[in-house]
C-alpha cells in the first residue's frame, strides 16, 4: 500500500502539540473530544487537523483518512454544530 496518503496518527499531534486543547477550546465544553490515547488522534480529530493544515476539501480528506466524503462530510457537520460558534468554526480551525 501506498503509504503517500495515509495520515500519521501517532505523529500528528507534533506538529501542533497543543491541537486537542485548542480544538477543545472552540467547543462547548460537555462536547469537548479526550483522545483515548496521548497522541492518538479520532476520526474527528484527524479530519480537523488536517483542515489545521491546509487540507479543506472532503475529497482529500477522505483519500488521506480512506474513508467516504459522506463520513467526512457527516463528522464536520456534526463537531461544526457542537462549537461555540458554528459560523466560523472552520476558520477558526486554520487560525488554531
Amino acid at each position: 500500500h501506498g503509504s503517500e496518503h495515509s495520515f500519521p496518527t501517532r505523529r500528528s499531534s507534533d506538529l501542533f502539540p497543543d491541537f486537542v486543547e485548542k480544538f477543545n477550546a472552540l467547543l462547548k465544553p460537555e462536547e469537548q473530544i479526550i483522545p483515548k490515547q496521548a497522541g492518538h488522534l479520532s476520526t474527528d480529530l484527524r479530519i480537523f487537523a488536517l483542515i489545521r493544515l491546509g487540507v479543506t476539501e472532503n475529497e482529500l480528506i477522505c483519500s488521506f483518512l480512506r474513508c467516504s466524503k459522506a463520513t467526512v462530510y457527516a463528522y464536520r457537520s456534526r463537531i461544526r454544530l457542537k462549537s461555540l460558534d458554528p459560523d466560523s468554526f472552520d476558520e477558526q480551525i486554520l487560525q488554531l
